[in-house]
């Protein structure tokens, strides 16, 4: 990925084979090792991918919506990022503190 905006997110899988990178405009994702993902059929609408080398999980697409929800796992750890849902906050880690101002769902 040449010439990174600043205000670009750049990520990439655990092994390195995928990369990811995120404009500005988050509806924008300019792609590297596209031939090392995998993608399947998770639900009639829904198709998940991951790396075929190192199995990270890459994201998902709803079929119908242009966005592609990125796993946050492909990114470093400060990002600037904030949650602002979560979704099976009924199951998560004791240890994982949600932020107040997140939409939880699944809390029942």
């Amino acid at each position: 990925m040449t010439d990174p905006s600043p205000q670009a997110l750049e990520g990439r899988c655990h092994c390195g084979a995928v990369r990811a990178r995120v404009a500005p405009d988050p509806a924008t994702v300019q792609w590297e090792g596209e031939d090392a993902v995998v993608r399947y059929t998770s639900s009639p609408t829904v198709q998940r991918s991951f790396c075929r080398h190192c199995g990270s999980r890459i994201g998902k697409h709803a079929e119908g919506n242009p966005r592609v929800l990125l796993s946050v796992g492909l990114f470093g750890p400060q990002t600037g990022l904030l949650l602002r849902k979560n979704v099976w906050s009924a199951s998560k880690p004791d240890g994982y503190a949600l932020p107040p101002e997140a939409t939880l769902h699944g809390t029942t």
